[in-house]
């Protein structure tokens, strides 16, 4: 019972430090698109600040990283903690009502707005709703490996995603182009999580500070 208590503390922990790199993500997302006007925005044509610039694009560069690293953590909790998502099929149209639906509405919406309607934009992932398709494709692909339980294979993948955001690029639309670049942080979330009680180093005070400065730099 005891082991038990301690492991629950330890998890609700984690979960805690998680939502607080989550409401700074998210503040950070926030602030850098109400400054992008001030940072040689090509869509909208206001004074250059290389103040804001250096804020938002170098000192909170990391904010969409962060954002699918945490996606990728608490993903992989709920499948292996909270035992969810277990029917593929219910996954799928979870993901399809949760992301892929609402981008449809508030992209064709959007574009009414502005009197662009085409499916063109659709396709490409219209203005800052292109993170809703690339987020589908981080969940739809990495629920495919629930069943592989070898550390070795999800090292060579992480690896190998790796690669891929270096130095592949696609122009295949409906958030394939960003997939590709992006899931490697993603991945990086899912795997840290999965074998969180083999990697507990990482979960230490310390330890994380040191990960998160060279993360930084």
């Amino acid at each position: 019972m005891c082991l038990q208590t301690g492991i629950y503390r330890m998890e609700n922990k984690r979960l805690t430090d998680i939502s607080y790199l989550r409401t700074f993500a998210i503040i950070a997302i926030v602030l850098y698109h109400s400054f992008c006007p001030y940072m040689d925005w090509k869509y909208v044509g206001s004074s250059y600040n290389p103040i804001y610039n250096s804020i938002f694009k170098v000192w909170f560069g990391a904010r969409m990283p962060l954002f699918l690293f945490i996606s990728g953590f608490l993903f992989s909790y709920l499948i292996f903690v909270k035992n969810k998502y277990q029917s593929f099929t219910g996954f799928v149209w979870n993901k399809t009502k949760r992301l892929l639906i609402p981008y449809l509405i508030f992209a064709t919406l959007i574009m009414l707005s502005h009197d662009k309607l085409s499916w063109v934009y659709l396709k490409n992932g219209y203005w800052h709703l292109w993170f809703l398709l690339t987020l589908f494709w981080c969940f739809l692909v990495t629920r495919l490996f629930k069943k592989i339980d070898y550390p070795l294979f999800h090292i060579l993948f992480l690896i190998g995603v790796t690669c891929l955001s270096l130095f592949v690029k696609t122009k295949i639309k409906f958030g394939i182009n960003h997939f590709v670049f992006e899931y490697v942080y993603f991945f990086w979330g899912y795997v840290l999580a999965r074998y969180r009680n083999k990697l507990t180093v990482f979960f230490e005070k310390k330890s994380v500070i040191l990960f998160l400065l060279v993360g930084f730099f």
